[in-house]
């Protein structure tokens, strides 16, 4: 059914809340080293310390003001460090976080805030970032212990690249500020479905759609009392 906003059919996305537990996995998750990434990710929470949303030792996404990518080559050199920069995401809102990057071309690395580009770049060398190959891969938790404090849901995150700066590349993962449809395995955006890709709910969410493999529940997840949208 098309209605007058655009939207064909209903896509109702849940979230989780994150209240001492988190996922592991070990390796990569299907992660291959690659100059290039895309991350989708909504989050909504109140707390103003460092919160990991993903670790493995060299490759980062956590928030603390602000949403940060970080990621290292082989060597343990940093070689990615991109951030959102326009306002705090621990306001109690949900908000949703878009990110492309390649280390090899400025223009191709972006970060968009609730449909906004709000890039802010410290460092980008042109080398493959090391995705997870060192050690346990991690979402919720920096160490064997939860970090993250909040409310999650659609978490993507592949090594492909996708033109963000194109408005209907991004409506491809928010429309009128609430998620889409991803396809069951997270395939629709690039037409791959990518290593990663949980969504709610939280009976289902250490159950990974995409193609790297399911992680392991520490903790037990209750849903989100509200529903992702921005």
């Amino acid at each position: 059914m098309i209605i007058a906003s655009g939207i064909i059919g209903g896509y109702s996305a849940r979230g989780v809340t994150f209240s001492g537990d988190y996922l592991k996995i070990s390796g990569s998750a299907g992660l291959s080293d690659s100059k290039t990434g895309l991350l989708s990710i909504w989050t909504k929470s109140t707390s103003s310390s460092l919160m990991f949303a993903v670790y493995d030792g060299r490759f980062r996404v956590y928030v603390d003001t602000d949403l940060s990518i970080v990621g290292m080559n082989s060597s343990g050199s940093t070689i990615l460090n991109i951030s959102a920069a326009t306002s705090t995401l621990n306001n109690d809102n949900w908000h949703h976080t878009l990110a492309a990057w390649d280390t090899s071309a400025s223009a191709k690395t972006k970060v968009y805030l609730d449909g906004v580009d709000a890039t802010s770049i410290s460092a980008l060398l042109d080398s493959a970032v090391d995705y997870g190959n060192y050690g346990e891969f991690r979402i919720g938790a920096a160490t064997s212990s939860a970090s993250y404090s909040g409310d999650m849901a659609e978490f993507y995150l592949t090594n492909e690249w996708a033109d963000i700066t194109d408005a209907a590349v991004r409506a491809k993962f928010s429309r009128n500020g609430r998620p889409v449809s991803l396809g069951s395995d997270g395939s629709k955006p690039t037409g791959t479905a990518p290593p990663i890709y949980l969504k709610g709910p939280a009976s289902t969410w250490g159950v990974n759609s995409g193609t790297g493999g399911n992680f392991t529940v520490v903790g037990s997840f209750s849903d989100a009392a509200t529903k992702p949208s921005y």
